[in-house]
């Protein structure tokens, strides 16, 4: 199905029409504004999260083999961090599972990140070194995976998760004080039924978290409440929620994606983009320029009127992850559906005009093909 410029909703037509207001119109999509293939077939999995530094003007990068028997992977890399510095992205640290989301924090002493995934697995990030944290957690029904994580500080870490067994734990919060880890059991009763996929804050402090059964959270220190979203009852998870200045965006589906809005505390149906298919991951760059990624190369800008989908997708693999520094903007995904070790990574960039881009001493020119990938592997 051909995706089209789609231009200002009619709810919010109607609505300034009303008030005798002009809603502002879509910016044009042109040169380095478009997203383009940075690099495309990088081995070593899929990749999943990004978090930019603007203080370094940087990004970090985490992903892995989703659903490929570990046993499968040479050397047990299953999972990896990776930085990009505008130009060479190259693999910091490996693990033995899948890393899932990165958030980062920076003060006198200088950035530290959390990386979090599959296993329990935690990794601490300072100075490009990676170290392991044992969370000393352990769950009646099983291991859980981190799908999610905050940091306010290196002493105040929230990280969210769950399983995609349906046995397994679920309606996962843990608080990380730079020491402990301890979990936080004190949800309501429908967040503790559910997978809680993202976690983060608005600039006043308030946490919010999503997860399945379009279950939203919203609260201080741990101190949750659930809130009423317009959801549906199908297909309703919320993968991914970011937030800026003034709003914040929530997006999930698996077949038919979904996106919320939230202004003034309040959520509301974000209907700019149409009826597109899953929807991963969102990144508010700032209140004009938000973006969306999701299955079959999906990739949506919006100022939070009216919305660019491109004609084409770029890729055929699923993204899952977006984010960036300054300008730039880094889409990211790969072959998720391919399981086994050949599975590979794909980036898109955009605000950057590099006609290269080096993977791991590997230079990539904007080329390649990859294997068509459906949905997000139970995530």
């Amino acid at each position: 199905m051909a995706r089209v410029y789609r231009a200002i909703s009619v709810g919010c037509a109607l609505a300034c029409a009303a008030l005798s207001l002009a809603c502002p119109g879509p910016t044009p999509e042109t040169g380095v504004d478009l997203f383009r293939v940075a690099v495309s077939g990088a081995p070593g999995g899929s990749l999943l999260a990004v978090y930019g530094d603007n203080t370094r003007e940087e990004a970090w990068i985490v992903g892995g083999y989703v659903g490929v028997d570990p046993a499968a992977v040479p050397e047990g890399r299953v999972g990896r961090v990776v930085s990009f510095d505008g130009r060479t992205f190259t693999t910091r640290c490996t693990t033995d599972r899948v890393l899932w989301w990165i958030h980062g924090t920076r003060d006198e002493t200088g950035l530290t990140l959390f990386a979090v995934g599959e296993g329990q697995r935690v990794l601490r990030v300072r100075d490009g070194r990676c170290e392991t944290l044992d969370t000393g957690l352990s769950f009646t029904e099983g291991v859980a995976t981190f799908w999610g994580v905050h940091a306010f500080s290196s002493q105040d870490v929230w990280l969210v998760g769950g399983s995609a067994q349906p046995t397994g734990p679920h309606g996962v919060l843990v608080h990380f004080d730079g020491t402990r880890f301890r979990r936080v059991t004190t949800l309501p009763p429908e967040a503790l039924e559910q997978n809680l996929y993202k976690v983060t804050a608005t600039r006043d402090g308030t946490m919010i978290v999503v997860g399945g059964s379009g279950v939203v959270l919203e609260g201080r220190e741990g101190a949750m409440s659930a809130v009423q979203v317009p959801s549906r009852g199908f297909d309703n998870r919320l993968f991914t929620v970011s937030c800026g200045p003034l709003s914040c965006y929530a997006v999930g589906g698996t077949a038919q994606g979904l996106a919320l809005s939230r202004r003034s505390g309040a959520w509301q149906p974000f209907g700019a983009l149409g009826e597109p298919p899953g929807l991963n991951g969102v990144f508010v760059q700032d209140e004009s320029n938000v973006f969306m990624v999701g299955i079959d190369g999906l990739t949506a800008h919006t100022n939070g009127f009216s919305a660019f989908l491109p004609p084409r997708a770029l890729t055929p693999a699923s993204l899952h992850g977006v984010g960036g520094f300054g300008g730039v903007v880094l889409a990211v995904g790969g072959e998720l559906s391919e399981r086994s070790a050949s599975q590979r990574g794909v980036v898109l960039v955009r605000g950057n005009d590099s006609p290269s881009f080096t993977f791991d001493g590997r230079v990539f020119n904007a080329t390649g093909n990859l294997r068509r990938a459906v949905g997000g592997s139970g995530q």
